[in-house]
């Protein structure tokens, strides 16, 4: 696949197209931790559902359902527990080969450009981040690990909303598809101010990256939420106070947003 190919035999200097780039001979590994961080993924997801029936069944005169409810979940308790060892087994590897495998492509190119962007930088603060590859590829898996949960939760939340007032769920649904809209555009706007203040030409150059790379419509949503402290790192003063005003205005929206949608689903929820 391209995604696991250097473009024109140059590592990449985005952290998680790198960190792809590293993982060209190792696609096993990969699918393999990306298949099983979906299935936990999925089996955390539902698992309320599957406590709801058990609890349910013992209202029930019915012990053969109170059986099967519980055997389903503590299977599905048992199947998250494997597919997490195993993702921990396999993905630890992955990070390992991966973080020598970065060396090895960044030495070689060296080697052969010795007046590139990686040579004139290695020992700066792009290299450092490169060289230590087995963090981007953890960012990779990050969107996975995180992003997943939080769509099966919010879908979860939009069923609830709409089998609880159809005019509200409705409206929920609309309303955090414009407020991605909205955050998406915004994150844009502040990755570019970043690159334009600092033209992509000095020192900073892999921090912008580096930051341009970690933001995500996750982070604005409620994990890791971007300090205001980390933009003043990657802008001038002057793109800085742009981006601080870009980011007060997602954080606004995202706390008005959820703090709304909580006490909608607190009245209506029986």
């Amino acid at each position: 696949m391209k995604i696991f190919q250097q473009i024109n035999a140059t590592p990449s200097t985005h952290p998680l197209k790198f960190s792809l780039e590293t993982a060209r001979f190792l696609k096993k590994y990969f699918y393999v931790s990306a298949i099983t961080v979906i299935i936990l993924n999925l089996i955390w997801g539902v698992f309320p559902y599957f406590s709801k029936l058990f609890f349910d069944s013992l209202s029930q005169p019915n012990i053969q359902q109170t059986y099967t409810a519980a055997f389903v979940m503590l299977a599905a308790i048992f199947l998250a527990h494997l597919f997490n060892a195993i993702y921990d087994i396999v993905a630890t590897k992955l990070w390992g080969l991966t973080k020598y495998q970065a060396r090895k492509d960044i030495l070689s190119y060296i080697a052969k450009h010795p007046h590139g962007f990686y040579s004139n930088h290695a020992s700066g603060k792009l290299g450092a981040q490169v060289m230590e590859t087995a963090r981007s590829t953890e960012l990779a898996f990050f969107y996975l690990q995180h992003f997943g949960p939080l769509c099966i939760n919010l879908g979860a939340s939009f069923f609830i909303a709409i089998n609880t007032n159809g005019y509200f769920g409705f409206a929920m649904v609309l309303w955090s598809i414009l407020i991605a809209l909205y955050a998406n555009a915004k994150i844009r706007r502040i990755g570019n101010l970043a690159r334009k203040s600092q033209k992509l030409n000095n020192d900073l150059f892999g921090k912008i990256v580096d930051f341009i790379s970690n933001i995500s419509l996750v982070k604005y949503f409620g994990i890791y939420p971007l300090e205001l402290s980390k933009l003043k790192a990657f802008a001038t003063k002057q793109a800085n106070v742009k981006a601080t005003v870009e980011y007060i205005k997602i954080r606004f929206i995202y706390f008005t947003y959820f703090f709304y949608t909580d006490r909608q689903l607190q009245t209506w929820h029986p």
